[in-house]
């Protein structure tokens, strides 16, 4: 959640750069895996060219559904324990989370291909 509100800000906004894929606060090695780079991109592409004002909307909804968590958010788990390392892809688990942000964020109204 927090990687798409951090892509709607930075693309709605016409940030040069989008940023957020820093798992574990970014201070953890081995906690980001190519699953949240993916959301970041698909976040931004849907945010593009939206209306600012809704964009802002949307990403209150989303701010709301995880700040109270925030300072007592898990640290999440590592690499190994989110993709089958001979495969390199990610366990069922993994993609489970992944659906329900991306069912999260169709809630909310973002219209993700």
């Amino acid at each position: 959640m927090e990687i798409a509100a951090q892509a709607m800000l930075d693309t709605a906004s016409g940030r040069e750069l989008v940023s957020g894929c820093a798992a574990a606060k970014g201070v953890s090695d081995d906690f980001t895996t190519g699953m949240e780079a993916r959301m970041l991109g698909e976040v931004a592409n849907a945010t593009a060219g939206m209306n600012v004002a809704k964009v802002n909307d949307m990403i209150e909804i989303l701010v709301r559904d995880y700040e109270k968590k925030f300072s007592k958010a898990p640290q999440g788990k590592r690499f190994q324990d989110c993709y089958d390392i001979k495969s390199v892809r990610p366990t069922r688990e993994y993609l489970n989370v992944y659906s329900h942000v991306r069912d999260r964020l169709s809630d909310i109204g973002l219209k993700l291909s």
